[in-house]
């Protein structure tokens, strides 16, 4: 599938710096982890904060008088700064049961290990769209804010066609340099992901007693990211479209956004609605059967399914 935006994603990057990181990339974004963020351009940034400044307003201009004044105006700019924070993950697997195992102690350290990853993809869609608080309207002190206290208020820089769980709602991004991207802080070796091997280690229990001893292989992992939304109409939001189709007015978020979005992300649920609009009228390209996690296209633009999405108890 083309990738419809300005920069390296995280898997361009996991090629380029090769080794392990494509692996490790792959199990963080793909699967049960997160679909979307994998395909978010990305950018990397020296330090942990990309400070930026956002146009809000435009200078005032007037039709007047010959010979009468005008009140001198400028533009409002207001500075901004996107945080980079970490996410971790500690991996354990117990050393007498992984060199037990008959493939070998690798193959059973590998699936936990997988398993974790997959999870940190998890969380990190999960932030990506809901941010770190149920109501989606405060900044989280321990990760990025979420899309969906970007886009909640009732502001006129933000598109919001009607209220509804945040989990049925359809989001449409604008991808590239002074409009919406990820970032990421690199590691200490240079890499995207650190997967720490600590091998065979001997570990007490959660009370630190050292009557209570176990042996363990330990990896963790740490990645750093971060997500940078420079344009206010960089990101557009269709609220649920499962109870009316008539929701789901794309002619109205195109005009919003200023143009078409790169990017649509929804539920299974939003997709179904979605689905309906256009029945009879998808492309897909010849021979590809499994189009996970790319649900199909609307007017060219793709469209992915993101289990992140969830309707629950955080709604906007």
């Amino acid at each position: 599938m083309a990738i419809y935006a300005t920069g390296l994603t995280l898997a361009d990057i996991a090629r380029r710096l090769g080794g392990d990181q494509p692996i490790l990339v792959d199990a963080l974004t793909q699967g049960g982890g997160s679909p979307t963020f994998a395909r978010i351009p990305m950018r990397q940034i020296t330090g942990w904060v990309e400070p930026f400044t956002r146009i809000v307003g435009r200078p005032t201009v007037a039709w007047r008088r010959l010979g009468a004044y005008v009140a001198a105006s400028k533009s409002e700019r207001t500075p901004h700064s996107e945080g980079v924070f970490l996410l971790s993950g500690c991996s354990e697997v117990d050393k007498i049961r992984a060199d037990r195992d008959p493939r070998g102690p690798t193959a059973l350290r590998s699936e936990e290990a997988w398993s974790y990853l997959e999870a940190l993809g998890h969380s990190l869609s999960q932030q990506f769209f809901y941010g770190g608080t149920s109501v989606c309207t405060t900044a989280a002190s321990d990760g990025f804010d979420g899309m969906c206290a970007r886009v909640v208020s009732v502001v006129s820089t933000y598109i919001q066609c009607s209220t509804g769980s945040t989990g049925d709602s359809v989001y449409a991004f604008k991808f590239g340099p002074g409009k919406f991207m990820g970032i990421y802080n690199v590691g200490p070796s240079g890499k995207l992901i650190e997967a720490n091997d600590y091998g065979a280690i001997v570990d007490t229990d959660n009370t630190g007693s050292s009557a209570s001893l176990n042996e363990l292989y330990r990896t963790f992992f740490n990645a750093a990211f971060g997500v940078a939304q420079y344009h206010q109409l960089a990101v557009g939001r269709i609220s649920g479209p499962a109870s009316s189709l008539a929701t789901i007015d794309f002619t109205n978020l195109y005009a919003g956004m200023e143009q078409k979005p790169d990017l649509f992300v929804t539920t299974w649920r939003g997709w179904g609605c979605i689905s309906k609009m256009i029945e009879g009228k998808q492309s897909y390209p010849p021979g590809v059967t499994d189009y996970t996690p790319y649900a199909g296209f609307y007017d060219g633009i793709p469209i992915i399914v993101d289990n992140a999405l969830i309707a629950d108890a955080k709604m906007c």
